[in-house]
Protein backbone atom coordinates (compact mmCIF):
# COMPACT_ATOMS: atom_id res chain seq x y z
CA UNK A 1 0.00 0.00 0.00
CA UNK A 2 1.28 3.38 -0.88
CA UNK A 3 1.24 5.90 1.56
CA UNK A 4 1.18 10.01 0.76
CA UNK A 5 1.17 13.19 3.68
CA UNK A 6 -2.04 13.40 5.36
CA UNK A 7 -3.63 15.27 8.39
CA UNK A 8 -5.12 12.31 10.64
CA UNK A 9 -6.68 13.18 13.91
CA UNK A 10 -5.34 12.05 17.14
CA UNK A 11 -8.65 11.67 19.42
CA UNK A 12 -7.90 13.02 22.90
CA UNK A 13 -10.49 12.96 25.52
CA UNK A 14 -11.77 15.42 28.23
CA UNK A 15 -13.31 13.69 31.21
CA UNK A 16 -15.69 16.42 32.36
CA UNK A 17 -19.11 15.03 33.21
CA UNK A 18 -21.12 14.19 29.83
CA UNK A 19 -18.19 14.89 28.07
CA UNK A 20 -18.13 11.43 26.06
CA UNK A 21 -16.66 12.81 22.76
CA UNK A 22 -13.42 12.61 21.06
CA UNK A 23 -11.76 15.81 21.00
CA UNK A 24 -10.10 16.30 17.61
CA UNK A 25 -6.40 16.90 17.42
CA UNK A 26 -4.69 17.02 14.51
CA UNK A 27 -1.10 15.35 13.78
CA UNK A 28 1.08 14.98 11.10
CA UNK A 29 1.12 11.63 10.03
CA UNK A 30 0.63 9.37 6.91
CA UNK A 31 -2.95 8.16 5.63
CA UNK A 32 -3.83 6.11 2.59
CA UNK A 33 -5.27 7.33 -0.54
CA UNK A 34 -5.15 9.24 -3.76
CA UNK A 35 -7.93 11.27 -5.68
CA UNK A 36 -7.80 9.97 -8.46
CA UNK A 37 -10.70 8.10 -10.18
CA UNK A 38 -9.12 6.11 -12.96
CA UNK A 39 -6.46 3.43 -12.86
CA UNK A 40 -3.25 2.12 -14.54
CA UNK A 41 -2.31 -0.56 -14.17
CA UNK A 42 0.36 -1.42 -16.89
CA UNK A 43 2.04 1.79 -15.60
CA UNK A 44 2.13 0.68 -11.90
CA UNK A 45 3.66 -2.99 -13.00
CA UNK A 46 6.17 -0.88 -15.07
CA UNK A 47 7.31 1.50 -12.23
CA UNK A 48 7.47 -1.51 -9.58
CA UNK A 49 9.05 -3.90 -12.19
CA UNK A 50 12.27 -5.06 -10.85
CA UNK A 51 15.51 -3.99 -13.09
CA UNK A 52 16.97 -6.12 -15.89
CA UNK A 53 20.15 -7.44 -16.44
CA UNK A 54 22.61 -4.90 -16.94
CA UNK A 55 24.37 -7.57 -19.30
CA UNK A 56 21.66 -7.38 -21.22
CA UNK A 57 22.80 -6.15 -25.12
CA UNK A 58 20.81 -3.02 -25.63
CA UNK A 59 19.16 -4.55 -29.10
CA UNK A 60 17.52 -7.27 -27.31
CA UNK A 61 16.24 -4.92 -24.75
CA UNK A 62 14.84 -2.86 -27.60
CA UNK A 63 13.47 -5.54 -29.15
CA UNK A 64 11.86 -7.38 -26.11
CA UNK A 65 10.59 -3.74 -25.04
CA UNK A 66 8.77 -3.61 -28.60
CA UNK A 67 7.05 -7.18 -28.15
CA UNK A 68 5.52 -6.09 -24.86
CA UNK A 69 1.70 -4.23 -25.88
CA UNK A 70 0.32 -3.00 -22.53
CA UNK A 71 -3.54 -4.02 -22.60
CA UNK A 72 -6.11 -1.40 -21.28
CA UNK A 73 -8.51 -2.25 -18.92
CA UNK A 74 -11.57 -3.69 -20.03
CA UNK A 75 -14.19 -1.20 -20.27
CA UNK A 76 -17.03 -1.27 -17.85
CA UNK A 77 -20.55 -0.62 -18.24
CA UNK A 78 -21.82 2.39 -16.41
CA UNK A 79 -20.03 5.86 -16.45
CA UNK A 80 -18.91 5.31 -12.74
CA UNK A 81 -17.58 1.78 -12.80
CA UNK A 82 -14.31 2.54 -13.28
CA UNK A 83 -13.73 5.31 -10.43
CA UNK A 84 -14.07 3.35 -7.56
CA UNK A 85 -14.63 -0.88 -8.55
CA UNK A 86 -13.61 -2.65 -5.52
CA UNK A 87 -11.94 -5.55 -7.70
CA UNK A 88 -8.57 -3.23 -8.04
CA UNK A 89 -6.75 -1.60 -5.29
CA UNK A 90 -8.26 1.98 -6.77
CA UNK A 91 -11.36 1.42 -5.53
CA UNK A 92 -10.09 1.80 -1.66
CA UNK A 93 -8.14 4.83 -3.24
CA UNK A 94 -11.55 6.53 -4.24
CA UNK A 95 -12.70 6.05 -0.77
CA UNK A 96 -9.68 6.90 0.94
CA UNK A 97 -9.44 10.12 -0.82
CA UNK A 98 -12.30 11.03 1.26
CA UNK A 99 -10.39 10.85 4.56
CA UNK A 100 -7.87 12.86 4.37
CA UNK A 101 -7.48 16.19 6.17
CA UNK A 102 -11.17 17.05 6.45
CA UNK A 103 -12.74 14.10 6.28
CA UNK A 104 -10.37 12.73 9.31
CA UNK A 105 -11.45 15.71 11.11
CA UNK A 106 -14.69 14.67 11.02
CA UNK A 107 -14.60 10.98 10.86
CA UNK A 108 -13.04 11.11 14.50
CA UNK A 109 -16.19 12.90 15.95
CA UNK A 110 -19.36 11.34 13.82
CA UNK A 111 -17.81 7.92 13.97
CA UNK A 112 -16.55 7.02 10.66
CA UNK A 113 -14.20 4.93 9.96
CA UNK A 114 -10.57 6.35 10.38
CA UNK A 115 -7.79 6.44 7.13
CA UNK A 116 -6.07 3.44 8.22
CA UNK A 117 -8.87 1.29 8.58
CA UNK A 118 -9.60 0.99 5.14
CA UNK A 119 -9.37 -1.82 2.92
CA UNK A 120 -9.37 -3.37 -0.62
CA UNK A 121 -11.22 -6.45 -1.30
CA UNK A 122 -7.50 -7.75 -2.54
CA UNK A 123 -5.93 -7.00 1.09
CA UNK A 124 -9.22 -9.08 2.91
CA UNK A 125 -8.19 -11.78 0.15
CA UNK A 126 -4.93 -11.61 1.15
CA UNK A 127 -5.76 -11.39 4.77
CA UNK A 128 -7.87 -14.93 4.57
CA UNK A 129 -11.39 -13.22 4.67
CA UNK A 130 -14.20 -15.00 3.42
CA UNK A 131 -15.48 -14.06 0.04
CA UNK A 132 -18.71 -12.79 1.70
CA UNK A 133 -17.08 -11.15 4.63
CA UNK A 134 -14.91 -9.24 2.08
CA UNK A 135 -18.30 -7.97 0.39
CA UNK A 136 -19.52 -6.99 3.27
CA UNK A 137 -16.50 -5.04 4.66
CA UNK A 138 -16.52 -3.21 1.16
CA UNK A 139 -19.86 -2.67 1.34
CA UNK A 140 -20.16 -0.82 4.68
CA UNK A 141 -16.97 1.31 3.56
CA UNK A 142 -19.19 2.59 0.30
CA UNK A 143 -21.97 3.49 2.53
CA UNK A 144 -19.66 5.53 4.71
CA UNK A 145 -17.84 7.03 1.42
CA UNK A 146 -21.48 7.63 0.57
CA UNK A 147 -22.48 9.60 3.55
CA UNK A 148 -19.23 11.49 3.61
CA UNK A 149 -20.05 13.39 -0.20
CA UNK A 150 -23.91 14.00 0.18
CA UNK A 151 -23.79 14.59 4.03
CA UNK A 152 -20.18 16.37 4.08
CA UNK A 153 -21.81 19.83 5.33
CA UNK A 154 -23.98 18.25 8.43
CA UNK A 155 -21.24 16.46 9.82
CA UNK A 156 -18.97 19.44 9.46
CA UNK A 157 -21.70 21.27 11.58
CA UNK A 158 -21.89 18.54 13.63
CA UNK A 159 -18.04 18.50 14.45
CA UNK A 160 -17.85 22.22 14.84
CA UNK A 161 -20.54 22.43 17.14
CA UNK A 162 -18.95 19.41 19.38
CA UNK A 163 -15.62 21.42 19.37
CA UNK A 164 -17.41 24.81 20.52
CA UNK A 165 -18.70 22.88 23.04
CA UNK A 166 -15.77 21.33 24.70
CA UNK A 167 -13.87 24.03 25.36
CA UNK A 168 -16.85 26.14 26.50
CA UNK A 169 -17.85 23.25 29.10
CA UNK A 170 -14.11 23.14 30.47
CA UNK A 171 -14.10 26.99 30.43
CA UNK A 172 -17.09 26.67 32.78
CA UNK A 173 -16.12 23.89 34.82
CA UNK A 174 -12.85 25.63 35.91
CA UNK A 175 -15.36 28.33 36.78
CA UNK A 176 -16.98 26.31 38.99
CA UNK A 177 -14.15 25.20 40.81
CA UNK A 178 -12.75 28.30 41.94
CA UNK A 179 -15.87 29.90 42.97
CA UNK A 180 -16.40 26.24 44.77
CA UNK A 181 -12.96 27.02 46.72
CA UNK A 182 -13.68 30.40 47.01
CA UNK A 183 -17.22 30.47 48.69
CA UNK A 184 -18.45 26.60 48.71
CA UNK A 185 -18.41 26.71 52.64
CA UNK A 186 -20.68 29.55 52.66
CA UNK A 187 -24.02 27.61 51.11
CA UNK A 188 -25.11 25.07 53.26
CA UNK A 189 -27.71 24.00 50.85
CA UNK A 190 -27.70 21.12 48.26
CA UNK A 191 -26.12 23.19 45.80
CA UNK A 192 -22.34 22.42 47.60
CA UNK A 193 -22.99 18.22 47.62
CA UNK A 194 -23.92 18.65 44.01
CA UNK A 195 -20.86 20.17 43.14
CA UNK A 196 -18.44 17.44 45.45
CA UNK A 197 -20.46 14.14 43.08
CA UNK A 198 -19.90 16.32 40.24
CA UNK A 199 -16.28 16.84 41.30
CA UNK A 200 -15.77 13.28 41.95
CA UNK A 201 -17.41 12.28 38.50
CA UNK A 202 -14.67 14.67 36.90
CA UNK A 203 -11.88 12.76 39.07
CA UNK A 204 -12.97 9.34 38.07
CA UNK A 205 -13.12 9.60 34.91
CA UNK A 206 -10.02 11.71 34.39
CA UNK A 207 -8.65 9.27 35.80
CA UNK A 208 -9.66 5.25 36.19
CA UNK A 209 -11.92 5.54 33.51
CA UNK A 210 -9.32 7.25 31.55
CA UNK A 211 -9.56 5.59 27.87
CA UNK A 212 -5.78 4.31 26.82
CA UNK A 213 -4.71 1.79 24.02
CA UNK A 214 -5.68 -0.69 26.06
CA UNK A 215 -8.75 0.47 27.81
CA UNK A 216 -9.26 2.28 30.94
CA UNK A 217 -8.68 0.69 34.47
CA UNK A 218 -12.42 0.69 34.96
CA UNK A 219 -13.09 -1.80 31.89
CA UNK A 220 -10.64 -4.25 32.94
CA UNK A 221 -11.69 -4.24 36.35
CA UNK A 222 -15.29 -3.69 36.66
CA UNK A 223 -15.96 -4.70 32.72
CA UNK A 224 -13.24 -7.63 32.67
CA UNK A 225 -12.44 -6.31 29.00
CA UNK A 226 -8.87 -5.38 27.82
CA UNK A 227 -8.61 -3.67 24.43
CA UNK A 228 -5.84 -4.87 22.13
CA UNK A 229 -4.22 -2.13 20.41
CA UNK A 230 -3.54 -4.69 17.31
CA UNK A 231 -7.11 -6.19 16.99
CA UNK A 232 -9.43 -3.39 15.55
CA UNK A 233 -12.56 -4.78 16.93
CA UNK A 234 -15.57 -2.93 18.53
CA UNK A 235 -16.08 -2.97 22.06
CA UNK A 236 -18.60 -5.22 23.74
CA UNK A 237 -22.14 -4.15 25.14
CA UNK A 238 -21.29 -4.43 28.43
CA UNK A 239 -18.16 -1.55 27.98
CA UNK A 240 -20.45 0.49 25.91
CA UNK A 241 -22.96 0.38 28.37
CA UNK A 242 -20.66 1.35 31.21
CA UNK A 243 -19.24 4.27 29.65
CA UNK A 244 -22.77 5.38 28.52
CA UNK A 245 -23.82 5.16 32.36
CA UNK A 246 -20.55 7.21 33.61
CA UNK A 247 -20.18 9.49 31.06
CA UNK A 248 -23.63 10.38 29.86
CA UNK A 249 -26.52 8.99 31.72
CA UNK A 250 -25.75 9.68 35.75
CA UNK A 251 -23.85 13.15 35.25
CA UNK A 252 -27.24 14.38 32.72
CA UNK A 253 -29.59 13.10 35.74
CA UNK A 254 -27.48 14.51 38.41
CA UNK A 255 -27.44 18.06 36.70
CA UNK A 256 -30.80 17.52 36.51
CA UNK A 257 -30.99 17.41 40.37
CA UNK A 258 -28.61 20.85 40.31
CA UNK A 259 -31.36 22.99 38.20
CA UNK A 260 -33.57 21.55 40.34
CA UNK A 261 -31.58 22.58 43.92
CA UNK A 262 -30.85 26.32 42.01
CA UNK A 263 -34.47 26.54 41.37
CA UNK A 264 -35.53 25.37 45.01
CA UNK A 265 -32.37 27.56 46.31
CA UNK A 266 -34.27 31.12 46.87
CA UNK A 267 -37.11 29.35 49.16
CA UNK A 268 -34.51 28.47 51.65
CA UNK A 269 -33.76 30.49 54.94
CA UNK A 270 -30.18 31.81 54.08
CA UNK A 271 -29.96 31.31 49.94
CA UNK A 272 -26.55 30.54 48.52
CA UNK A 273 -27.64 33.37 46.32
CA UNK A 274 -26.81 35.56 48.52
CA UNK A 275 -24.25 34.16 50.97
CA UNK A 276 -22.19 32.65 47.87
CA UNK A 277 -23.45 34.37 45.20
CA UNK A 278 -20.32 33.66 42.66
CA UNK A 279 -20.81 30.02 43.03
CA UNK A 280 -24.77 29.89 43.01
CA UNK A 281 -23.99 31.57 39.64
CA UNK A 282 -21.41 29.09 38.41
CA UNK A 283 -23.72 26.22 39.71
CA UNK A 284 -26.01 27.38 37.96
CA UNK A 285 -24.71 28.17 34.63
CA UNK A 286 -22.97 24.79 34.16
CA UNK A 287 -25.89 22.96 35.41
CA UNK A 288 -27.76 24.16 32.59
CA UNK A 289 -25.13 24.08 29.96
CA UNK A 290 -24.06 20.41 30.58
CA UNK A 291 -27.45 19.40 30.14
CA UNK A 292 -27.07 20.44 26.42
CA UNK A 293 -23.63 19.20 25.92
CA UNK A 294 -24.49 15.63 27.05
CA UNK A 295 -27.27 15.98 24.47
CA UNK A 296 -24.43 16.14 21.92
CA UNK A 297 -21.92 13.80 23.41
CA UNK A 298 -24.90 11.11 23.45
CA UNK A 299 -25.63 11.86 19.54
CA UNK A 300 -21.54 11.53 18.98
CA UNK A 301 -21.24 8.36 21.16
CA UNK A 302 -23.71 6.94 19.03
CA UNK A 303 -22.15 8.40 15.71
CA UNK A 304 -23.23 10.06 13.31
CA UNK A 305 -22.84 7.25 10.67
CA UNK A 306 -24.68 4.66 12.63
CA UNK A 307 -27.60 6.92 12.78
CA UNK A 308 -27.74 7.42 8.87
CA UNK A 309 -27.66 3.89 8.08
CA UNK A 310 -30.42 3.18 10.46
CA UNK A 311 -32.35 6.13 9.14
CA UNK A 312 -31.29 4.62 5.59
CA UNK A 313 -32.33 1.21 6.13
CA UNK A 314 -35.95 2.25 7.41
CA UNK A 315 -36.33 4.29 4.02
CA UNK A 316 -36.31 7.84 5.45
CA UNK A 317 -33.10 9.03 3.16
CA UNK A 318 -32.94 10.43 0.19
CA UNK A 319 -30.36 12.53 -1.86
CA UNK A 320 -30.26 14.20 -5.26
CA UNK A 321 -28.66 11.52 -6.27
CA UNK A 322 -31.09 8.77 -5.95
CA UNK A 323 -32.18 6.31 -8.31
CA UNK A 324 -35.72 6.19 -10.03
CA UNK A 325 -38.05 3.66 -8.30
CA UNK A 326 -38.50 1.80 -11.66
CA UNK A 327 -34.54 0.51 -11.38
CA UNK A 328 -35.56 -1.27 -8.22
CA UNK A 329 -38.44 -2.65 -9.85
CA UNK A 330 -36.40 -3.71 -12.99
CA UNK A 331 -34.02 -6.14 -10.55
CA UNK A 332 -34.37 -9.56 -11.00
CA UNK A 333 -36.68 -11.77 -7.83
CA UNK A 334 -34.29 -14.81 -7.38
CA UNK A 335 -35.55 -17.48 -5.69
CA UNK A 336 -33.42 -18.59 -2.30
CA UNK A 337 -33.35 -21.88 -3.76
CA UNK A 338 -31.33 -20.64 -6.56
CA UNK A 339 -28.49 -18.57 -4.72
CA UNK A 340 -25.50 -20.80 -3.36
CA UNK A 341 -26.21 -19.87 0.55
CA UNK A 342 -22.43 -20.63 0.96
CA UNK A 343 -21.37 -18.14 -0.95
CA UNK A 344 -23.55 -15.48 -0.53
CA UNK A 345 -24.79 -16.32 3.16
CA UNK A 346 -26.62 -12.90 3.68
CA UNK A 347 -27.38 -9.31 2.55
CA UNK A 348 -24.33 -7.43 2.60
CA UNK A 349 -26.18 -3.96 3.40
CA UNK A 350 -28.45 -5.39 6.54
CA UNK A 351 -26.06 -8.44 7.11
CA UNK A 352 -28.86 -10.38 8.09
CA UNK A 353 -29.34 -14.25 6.44
CA UNK A 354 -31.13 -14.84 3.25
CA UNK A 355 -34.70 -16.53 3.84
CA UNK A 356 -37.72 -16.99 2.34
CA UNK A 357 -39.73 -13.74 3.90
CA UNK A 358 -38.01 -11.37 2.28
CA UNK A 359 -37.75 -10.92 -1.65
CA UNK A 360 -34.34 -11.31 -2.85
CA UNK A 361 -33.09 -9.52 -6.22
CA UNK A 362 -29.85 -9.65 -8.58
CA UNK A 363 -28.65 -6.50 -9.98
CA UNK A 364 -27.25 -6.33 -13.97
CA UNK A 365 -23.83 -6.55 -12.04
CA UNK A 366 -24.60 -9.88 -10.25
CA UNK A 367 -25.12 -8.88 -6.57
CA UNK A 368 -27.68 -9.87 -4.43
CA UNK A 369 -29.45 -7.82 -1.75
CA UNK A 370 -32.47 -8.42 -0.06
CA UNK A 371 -35.23 -6.17 -2.57
CA UNK A 372 -35.81 -4.04 0.63
CA UNK A 373 -32.39 -3.15 1.50
CA UNK A 374 -31.38 -2.46 -2.16
CA UNK A 375 -34.38 -0.13 -2.42
CA UNK A 376 -33.24 2.14 0.52
CA UNK A 377 -29.67 2.55 -0.60
CA UNK A 378 -31.22 3.30 -4.36
CA UNK A 379 -32.56 6.48 -2.34
CA UNK A 380 -29.22 7.65 -1.72
CA UNK A 381 -27.35 6.52 -4.25
CA UNK A 382 -27.97 5.31 -7.94
CA UNK A 383 -24.55 2.76 -7.78
CA UNK A 384 -24.17 -0.83 -6.68
CA UNK A 385 -23.06 -0.83 -2.98
CA UNK A 386 -20.53 -3.45 -3.83
CA UNK A 387 -19.24 -3.00 -7.21
CA UNK A 388 -20.63 0.89 -7.56
CA UNK A 389 -21.96 0.17 -11.00
CA UNK A 390 -24.68 3.07 -12.22
CA UNK A 391 -27.29 0.86 -11.98
CA UNK A 392 -29.59 3.62 -13.21
CA UNK A 393 -27.87 3.96 -16.58
CA UNK A 394 -27.70 -0.35 -16.16
CA UNK A 395 -31.58 -0.84 -16.46
CA UNK A 396 -32.18 1.83 -18.96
Amino acid sequence: MRSASAIQVAPVEYALPGCVAVVPSCQASSAIGSPTLGNDDFALQTALAPPEESAQPEQAQTQQQQQIVPQADPPMPGPRASSSSTHSPQSAQSARSLTAAPHALLSNVAGFSRPDELITREELAEQGAPSQEANARIVQQNIEHTFLVHFSLTIFLFALLLCLLIPTQLGLFIWLAFTYADQGGQCDGPLRWWAIVVFSFTVFNATINRKTERGSIAHRVLCCYTSEPDQRQPEPLRVWAFDFLMRILLPFVWNCFGIHWVRLDGAREVPCEQSAYGFYLAAKVYSTMVLVFSLVAFFSMIGLATMLRFVMRHGLLRTSNAASPSVIENCKVVPLKEIDLQEHPSCCICMVDYDEEKTIVNTDCWHYFHKQCLGNWLQVDRTCPLCRKDLAVATE
